[in-house]
């Protein structure tokens, strides 16, 4: 038997090792397609074309109240920006004091990103979750909407602001100018382009006017909503209602109403579903208004559709949800108007209910009934049975209630044949590579040998019995052989037989001692991942994952420093101190999740103004200690080879170069040299250092101290890369980072140096604990684009999205690299070190698979839950994404085996 650590793979084998975790990464993927169509993409059907059963409830609109209609949308106007005590809109609360209008709180639905909810806000329907996504793609919107309405009756509309409204609606507006949304740095000129046309506009003639301004939004991304610049944002904002009302305050044919499409959470992002997030603040202002109180009334953010579209006269668009919002009928139209409103927006609903097939079930029964005697009633009224009005319209409100409380839940469909059949595949996935982490408990360099026999097994097992058994099921049921490719879980009876009996074989391999037995740290990880893959059937638990995370990689590090009290180590136990104490500050810098997600925290004491010399201090010992570490080891790794020295003295110039470009982009230079032009210096500074680095990797000797060299080079290029790509305040974390990995890197050195599973796991761990610690969570609205404009004055279709990949997994990715780094440094043989990389793959792959069954089935089980859009559905997506850059680790690990 070869010695455990001794074996030296072939490069061939470890080829294939690499070709099956991909072949698996292939599988979860077709899991999560075939999941995602089944769940995200499917809606109740609805015939779009059945008219509405009663023609003549549309006769009243043709004498409506208003003609004309201004609607500004203030892009994330959370509901205290407007109405709360924090706003500053004085204005307008004097037209609301004085009785000109009407203030509600709005309820958005999640996703609250500007796509869904301007969708949302002119068809009256509730958007589907996948729109987060399509959010940075808006094409045409083809659905009937108030704005199709206003178009097909001849209005003249103008539009100025967010280019969303144009990609929804192209070639609808006379006049327009669109402005991207996307590029978040700018909040000045993407308001005052609004507000250049609004002032010519204002002397035009025109039927609907919008306006969508998005600097307070910027300014939420950029800097939170608690900086100064809100307060003047919001002024601004006020001083532009001020003129528009100001203009039509003789004019009572025309509406001003103003609204935000979403809110911000405490860090000023969105996206998910909190309070601040979902509830937007809505005015409706008019002279035409007499209020006789101020009241700030809860309504939901859709019931504007059917209110607008009675109020101007137009139709209900047909997938409308929304219900009329009474106290603006009653104020200034006599009560038959109202009535009339309430009746046509009962009928369309119920039209909507019939055209989603669901008015025959029995939990629609009653409200079917209820209004069908509510339009006994209405008869009656017309009739000459005069004193039923206020009893017709009490009816009508409740039934529109509670159509919509139940329908909005339920159009919502689900493919649940997909479903079980992706959950399967899941389920098998997750099965044989739980053998492989069963194995992987026992300290051993051959486990994965082993893995490939379980695999193999499977995969022959699986494809060759699953097809035969398809393709005699779809000769003999004549079924269409196109669909073969969803056939695939019929293998799981074959697939699960091989596979046990193969680890049947390697079971006789553990019994004759070929395997070791696990230690505290390896018993630890083990149930670890168990209680972390269970806690995902928890919403609590899933909103404050992190936690989780923290306690795992905090409890393994006070086990190795036990590990080394005991062996009375005490250089040992002092570097696992320092990484104790490391961990706990990292884990204290940013506060997220959702419970304490805006509290105060490190990061937050930093940014304070009187705490801004300790942030210089703390962000230049980062960026000195970057430096100071490659030059150090400059000096450790020398060598004679010319070529070597070279690229090493090139690779210097080049770092101290970008290093003092990164210096200047967080001084006061910007008079001296645009910011955007230090920024876009410095990334040529980097992808310079990167080239260095890969032509000393290809053109130098082979000499392990050149490889490590080249790998630490590839660390500090990162390390400055990240630093370019995240908040001022949160880079003394990259030295904390550092830190830990350092302190790590002499306790392991110290002992055999052996790669363990444990090990492997750890680092997956704090790899974890530092993407929480930048403020990352389980909701979509920490997804900050913010600081993915580097070098950049507008938006790039490309770069944007891939740094914003970055900042999310900048620390994952941070950490991937130092174990790949402290792999390289531990084992002496190239094959060995090529083969402990493919086993930290299959190990986070392992991990991975099981997380995803565990998501996938938590959703399916949790699909009418309450928080199955805001909690699990998030939770789903964040999986996809981790998946994602599991395999963007293969190709990580490909190309540095290649360059090896």
């Amino acid at each position: 038997m070869k010695g455990e650590g001794q074996v030296e793979w072939d490069i061939s084998k470890v080829k294939w090792s690499i070709c099956l975790l991909l072949v698996l990464h292939i599988s979860l993927g077709y899991s999560f397609f075939l999941y995602w169509e089944g769940f995200f993409t499917t809606t109740a059907q609805c015939d779009d074309t059945s008219p509405l059963s009663d023609a003549d409830t549309t006769d009243f609109l043709n004498n409506p109240p208003f003609k004309k209609l201004v609607w500004v949308i203030i892009d994330a106007l959370r509901y205290d920006f407007l109405l709360g005590e924090r706003s500053k809109m004085i204005h307008t609360h004097q037209l609301l004091s004085q009785g000109k209008g009407y203030a509600y709180k709005a309820h958005a639905h999640a996703p609250t990103v500007t796509f869904p909810r301007i969708k949302a806000m002119v068809s009256g329907s509730i958007p589907a979750f996948t729109d987060f996504i399509t959010n940075f793609m808006a094409n045409e919107h083809s659905e009937d909407s108030i704005i199709k309405k206003l178009y097909e009756q001849g209005k003249d509309m103008v539009f100025y602001g967010d280019d969303t409204w144009l990609k929804l609606f192209p070639d609808l507006f006379v006049r327009s100018e669109g402005t991207t949304s996307f590029f978040v740095s700018d909040y000045t000129e993407v308001d005052d382009n609004v507000t250049r046309n609004l002032d010519i506009e204002l002397d035009k003639d025109w039927d609907v006017m919008i306006l969508h301004y998005l600097g307070l939004d910027h300014i939420g991304h950029s800097y939170g909503p608690d900086s100064p610049l809100m307060n003047n944002k919001m002024t601004e904002m006020d001083g532009i209602i001020q003129k528009i009302y100001d203009r039509i305050e003789h004019d009572e044919s025309t509406l001003l109403v103003v609204c935000g499409d979403h809110g911000m959470n405490q860090v000023g992002n969105h996206g998910g579903s909190t309070v601040e997030e979902s509830t937007t603040g809505m005015v409706f202002l008019s002279p035409s208004f007499h209020s006789s109180e101020y009241v700030v009334r809860d309504i939901n953010q859709i019931d504007i559709v059917p209110t607008l579209s009675n109020l101007l006269g137009i139709s209900i668009p047909l997938k409308n949800l929304g219900v009329i919002i009474p106290e603006l009928f009653q104020s200034i139209i006599n009560e038959e108007y109202y009535m009339n409103s309430l009746n046509y927006n009962a009928h369309q609903l119920n039209v909507l209910l019939e055209r989603y097939g669901k008015h025959e079930l029995p939990s629609y029964i009653p409200l079917v009934e209820s209004f069908q005697q509510t339009n006994t009633l209405l008869k009656q009224y017309r009739a000459g049975d005069i004193h039923l009005k206020r009893e017709i319209i009490n009816h009508y409100n409740n039934f529109t209630k509670h159509l919509y409380d139940k329908l909005s839940v339920d159009i919502f469909g689900y493919n649940e044949e997909q479903l079980y059949m992706s959950i399967i595949l899941f389920g098998i996935l997750c099965l044989t590579v739980t053998y492989l982490l069963y194995f992987l408990s026992y300290e051993t360099y051959s486990y994965v040998t082993f893995s490939l026999e379980i695999m193999a097994g499977y995969f022959i097992g699986s494809i060759i019995g699953g097809l035969c058994i398809y393709v005699t099921y779809a000769i003999l049921m004549d079924m269409d052989f196109s669909m073969l490719f969803l056939g695939f879980p019929f293998s799981i009876i074959f697939g699960i037989c091989i596979s046990l009996l193969t680890v049947v074989a390697v079971f006789w391999k553990i019994f004759h001692g070929y395997i070791n037995t696990p230690s505290v740290d390896g018993y630890f990880c083990y149930m670890g991942i168990i209680a972390h893959v269970i806690s995902l059937g928890s919403s609590s638990f899933i909103e404050e994952e992190h936690q989780i995370i923290y306690f795992l990689s905090q409890t393994w590090l006070v086990i190795l420093f036990l590990k080394a009290l005991v062996q009375m180590n005490s250089k040992q136990y002092s570097f696992a101190l320092i990484a104790i104490v490391t961990s706990r500050i990292i884990q204290s810098w940013n506060q997220t999740g959702d419970k304490y997600l805006g509290a105060d925290d490190i990061s937050k004491y930093l940014i304070k103004e009187e705490n801004y010399y300790l942030l210089v201090t703390l962000s230049c010992v980062t960026l000195v200690g970057i430096v100071s570490f490659h030059t150090i080891s400059s000096y450790l790794y020398d060598s004679n080879d010319k070529i070597f020295k070279t690229f090493k003295s090139l690779f210097n110039f080049v770092l101290y170069y970008t290093f003092a470009l990164i210096c200047m982009r967080n001084s006061n230079v910007n008079n001296i040299i645009s910011l955007k032009m230090v920024e876009y210096l410095a990334l040529w500074g980097i992808l310079v250092l990167l080239f260095i680095t890969v032509l000393n990797f290809k053109l130098s000797n082979e000499e392990t101290s050149h490889t490590r060299y080249n790998l630490n080079s590839i660390l500090v290029i990162f390390g400055l890369f990240s630093l370019l790509l995240h908040r001022f305040n949160n880079y003394f974390l990259f030295s904390l980072f550092s830190l830990q990995i350092f302190s790590l890197y002499q306790y392991f050195s110290i002992g055999s140096r052996k790669i363990s599973w444990s090990m492997m796991i750890g680092f997956f761990w704090l790899g974890n604990s530092a993407y929480f610690s930048l403020l990352n969570s389980n909701s979509l609205s920490t997804i900050d684009i913010s600081n993915a404009y580097v070098g950049m004055d507008s938006y790039h279709p490309v770069l944007v999205p891939a740094f914003t990949y970055i900042i999310l997994y900048t620390g994952p990715i941070l950490y991937f690299l130092a174990f790949i780094v402290l792999i390289v440094h531990f084992t002496p043989s190239r094959f060995i070190a090529d083969q402990n990389i493919t086993s930290f793959l299959f190990v986070t792959f392992t991990i991975r698979s099981c997380f995803s069954f565990a998501c996938s089935l938590v959703l399916f089980i949790e699909r009418y839950h309450l928080f199955v859009w805001s909690v699990f559905s998030p939770r789903f997506c964040y999986e996809i994404l981790h998946e994602s850059f599991e395999i963007v680790k293969v190709l990580i690990a490909v190309i540095v085996m290649s360059l090896k």
